[in-house]
């Protein structure tokens, strides 16, 4: 178990190192993208061609997006001119319309992109111009896959999990053996059971659990991605955490039954010689005997 705990450790360690690096890189990407829209408040923001030169822009697995103050789409990197779509019912686009205006990224629920109609992960951020007015609400959409590059460098066995999980309990990215995409599960709620129920910057630890989408046991290393809303997860296998050191007790147990055959032979062996040879003595001793009854007769 204490191997277990080690590598369950390390792989979150990995995993949250890993999403937390590409978060620092979206959360970059959109200052710059701020940065246009305030340089140049009353013009329409243009995604599409800024992509040519904004990095993460121009990536073939995100979309990005600016929502008007009104809840309309106002610039895209997937068409110069969009069509009128609505977006002001989101929830990555409402959570930015308080008055303490959100600090920093927010990172959405799972949805089904009304442009793109990919189920993706929306990370936005609110823009202000120079003088306090609202500007709209930059999305990136991120596909699961697009946080981590682990499900494709490591074995994660047959039940073994990584996921990404918000500070509400829903499933964000969910990587399985059979599911490398990240998106079997995604939306579904995991809170409850011995699953913490507050995660600190930074925090780490472990749990033991059924998972909430297969009811598979599972012992889980998590690790919070700094001060970002996420937990990253890694699940093993109960059954085959144990597996190990039973077949490892199966291995002792035949070595030992061996042994015990050889020592029984040998204890055989070494009580037939000691016969043979007491035999043997008796033998001689006889033998002798003789001889001197021999010797003494008239």
């Amino acid at each position: 178990m204490d191997h277990a705990h080690t590598e369950a450790h390390n792989l979150a360690s990995a995993f949250a190192s890993e999403a937390g690096h590409i978060l620092d890189d979206v959360a970059s990407n959109m200052e710059l993208v701020a940065q246009r829209m305030r340089a140049d408040p009353d013009r329409r923001p243009d995604l599409y061609a800024w992509a040519r030169d904004i990095p993460m822009l121009s990536g073939a697995t995100i979309q990005g997006g600016v929502i008007g103050p009104d809840g309309w789409l106002i610039g895209t990197t997937l068409d110069p001119a969009p069509a009128p779509l609505y977006l002001g019912d989101r929830e990555h686009f409402r959570v930015h319309l308080n008055d303490q205006k959100l600090p920093g990224i927010f990172i959405g629920k799972p949805v089904l992109g009304r442009l793109t109609k990919q189920v993706t992960i929306q990370i936005t951020r609110r823009v202000d111009a120079e003088d306090g007015r609202f500007l709209g609400v930059l999305i990136f959409s991120l596909s699961p896959a697009h946080l981590t590059a682990l499900p494709a460098t490591i074995d994660l066995h047959a039940h073994g999990t990584l996921t990404l999980v918000g500070l509400d309990g829903i499933i964000r990215a969910r990587f399985t053996q059979s599911h490398p995409d990240g998106l079997f599960g995604i939306g579904l709620s995991v809170a409850g059971g011995s699953r913490p129920t507050v995660f600190s910057e930074g925090a780490d630890g472990f749990f033991i659990k059924d998972g909430a989408i297969d009811g598979v046991p599972r012992l889980f290393a998590y690790r919070r991605l700094g001060a970002y809303p996420l937990i990253a997860t890694v699940g093993l296998d109960l059954s085959e955490i144990y597996a190990v050191p039973n077949a490892h007790s199966l291995i002792l147990a035949a070595i030992a039954a061996v042994a015990t055959v050889l020592l029984l032979s040998l204890l055989a062996y070494l009580v037939r010689e000691i016969r043979i040879r007491a035999a043997h003595e008796g033998a001689l001793a006889e033998e002798r005997v003789k001889m001197l009854a021999a010797d003494v007769t008239p």
